[in-house]
C-alpha cells in the first residue's frame, strides 16, 4: 500500500475534517483500511497531537462575554493573523460545529445572508446524524446585485441540504421603497406565510452588518453614502436582518424600519437561540450595538474583537 494513499488519508482526515466513511468511499477502500492508515501515520511520526493554544485565555474571554452581555454561550476563536478570510473560517467553522450539535428533528432555523453567512455554508461540517423535518427559512429579503451562490437562496438551500431538510426563500428585496409597499407585499399569501414561518423559528443564525461605505446595500442602490452619513448622525451603526439599530441597541419603528423586509427585532429578541457571528474588528461597533440590544444569545467571535468588546468603555471614549 503506497505512502501516497496514507498521506492523502491523513490530510483529508486531520486537515479537511472528513470522516472515515467518506474517505473510504472516495478512495474505494474499506473503513478498516482507513483506520489502519491513520494509525500507521501516527506511529511513523507524521501526526502529532499538540495543544498549545491559550485555552485558559479564551475560556476567560468567553466567561466575561457571557457575564457582561447576559449570553447563553460565547465561543472565542484565535485571531492568528489579520487575514479576514482566515478569521471568518475560524468563526464560522466553530459555529457550524455548534449548529450540528444542537440541531434536532422539527427545528425551524432562520438564516440571514451576506459574506459571513457565505463563509458559514462553505465551512459547515457535514452532518453525520439523522434528523427529520428540519426547515431552513430566510430571515430577510435579498439584494438585487447579489451573486446567486453567495447570498439568499444559495445559503438557505445548502444549509437545508446538510440536514436533509427543506429550504424556504423570501422572494422580496431586502429593503423596499416605502412602508406602503412593504405592507402590500406582506399581504401576499406566499410572503405572509413565509413571515409566519419566521415567527415560528426556534433557532436563528445571522451576522451583524456594519454601516460601511463599501456596503453591498450602497452598491445595490438601496442607500447612498450620504444616506449612511445622515443615519450615523442619528446614532445608527448597524443592521440586523435589514432592520437598523443605534449604538445603544435601540431602534425606532420609523419609515426605514417599516421598509425593511425581515424579521422584526421584537420577534428576534423573543427567540431562545440567536446565533450571532462576528468576524473582524471592523464589526466591533455593530456587534457592540447588537449585544447591548440583547439580540444575540449565542456569540461566535474572533479573539481580537472579543477583547475590544470587553474594553468598550475605554474604546468608545477614545
Amino acid at each position: 500500500m503506497s505512502d501516497d494513499l496514507m498521506f492523502r488519508v491523513l490530510k483529508r482526515y486531520y486537515v479537511l475534517n472528513e470522516n472515515q466513511d467518506t474517505i473510504a468511499q472516495s478512495e474505494n477502500t474499506s473503513k478498516s483500511t482507513i483506520s489502519r492508515l491513520l494509525k500507521k501515520g501516527e506511529q511513523q511520526g507524521f501526526v502529532r497531537h499538540v495543544v498549545d493554544i491559550p485555552i485558559k485565555s479564551h475560556e476567560e474571554l468567553e466567561y466575561k462575554l457571557v457575564e457582561k452581555y447576559n449570553l447563553n454561550l460565547a465561543r472565542v476563536v484565535p485571531t492568528d493573523s489579520d487575514n479576514i478570510d482566515l478569521i471568518k473560517f475560524n468563526v464560522t467553522l466553530s459555529a457550524g460545529h455548534f449548529l450540528n450539535q444542537i440541531v434536532k428533528s422539527d427545528d425551524i432555523i432562520g438564516v440571514s445572508w451576506g459574506e459571513t453567512l457565505t463563509a458559514f455554508v462553505n465551512n459547515l461540517p457535514e452532518y453525520s446524524g439523522k434528523v427529520d423535518n428540519v426547515r431552513v427559512v430566510q430571515l430577510n429579503g435579498s439584494v438585487s446585485l447579489q451573486k446567486e451562490s453567495m447570498y439568499g437562496d444559495g445559503i438557505i438551500r445548502r444549509i437545508a441540504a446538510n440536514y436533509n431538510g427543506a429550504g424556504y426563500i423570501l422572494p422580496t428585496p431586502s429593503l423596499v421603497d416605502s412602508p406602503e409597499i412593504a405592507k402590500v407585499l406582506k399581504q401576499d399569501s406566499t410572503i405572509s406565510n413565509h413571515f409566519k414561518l419566521i415567527e415560528e423559528c426556534n433557532i436563528t443564525l445571522f451576522s451583524v452588518g456594519a454601516m460601511r461605505d463599501d456596503s453591498v446595500l450602497i452598491e445595490a442602490g438601496y442607500f447612498t453614502k450620504k444616506d449612511y452619513a445622515e443615519l450615523r448622525k442619528q446614532n445608527y451603526c448597524a443592521d440586523i436582518c435589514s432592520k437598523y439599530i443605534k449604538s445603544d441597541g435601540s431602534y425606532v419603528i420609523d419609515d426605514l424600519y417599516k421598509r425593511g423586509m425581515g424579521i422584526s427585532l421584537d420577534c428576534l429578541k423573543q427567540k431562545k437561540c440567536n446565533i450571532g457571528l462576528v468576524a473582524g474588528h471592523d464589526k466591533y461597533k455593530a456587534a457592540l450595538a447588537a449585544l447591548r440590544g440583547g439580540y444575540i444569545t449565542h456569540l461566535f467571535i474572533d479573539e481580537q474583537t472579543a477583547t475590544l468588546l470587553l474594553n468598550e468603555e475605554e474604546k468608545m471614549k477614545s
